[in-house]
């Protein structure tokens, strides 16, 4: 019994082994496309010349959709610190991107509004965006991407609870 009992745990950690070794190249997987991701943005925003880091884009993005935020609001969806997401702002306030405007409630805070310049660039980077999702996908089917996205929005949502 001991003997046998000694094999099956072999067994079970040749198993774990080997899915654990799949989960490494999951993630070193993801990790990766991620930074293709990055950097082929990073080469299409200076191709195109837009003096913008991916950072401020997202940054740009959010603003869109939930315009007058305050910077700790900003900070917490960015999940940057305040400074971080300040110097961000501020240089995209250099370049008139976009405009702090003193709260009505509380005049020591500033609500970070976008300005029409900078929402013109950003039809124009989602449009380099779609170029850019065009290449990714390549000759993947909708199958394929189907599946993929539901995967990893499981992923993405089961550790966004762990996290909380």
């Amino acid at each position: 019994m001991q003997q046998y009992n000694h094999l099956f745990v072999v067994k079970i950690n040749e198993v774990n082994m080997e899915n654990l070794e799949n989960r490494k190249m999951f993630i070193r997987g993801v990790g990766r496309l991620w930074f293709i991701i990055k950097r082929l943005a990073k080469n299409k925003l200076a191709e195109n010349n837009y003096d913008l880091t991916m950072e401020q884009v997202m940054v740009l993005n959010i603003l869109e959709k939930f315009d007058g935020m305050s910077i700790k609001q900003l900070s917490e969806i960015t999940e940057r610190d305040s400074s971080t997401t300040s110097r961000m702002v501020n240089g995209l306030e250099k370049i008139n991107y976009v405009l702090r405007v003193p709260d009505q409630n509380d005049s020591r805070q500033k609500k970070i509004y976008i300005t029409n310049k900078s929402k013109e660039k950003l039809k124009e980077i989602t449009e380099m965006g779609m170029e850019i999702q065009k290449v990714l996908m390549g000759d993947i089917d909708q199958k394929q991407f189907e599946d993929t996205t539901e995967l990893l929005h499981s992923i993405a949502n089961r550790l966004e609870a762990d996290c909380k």
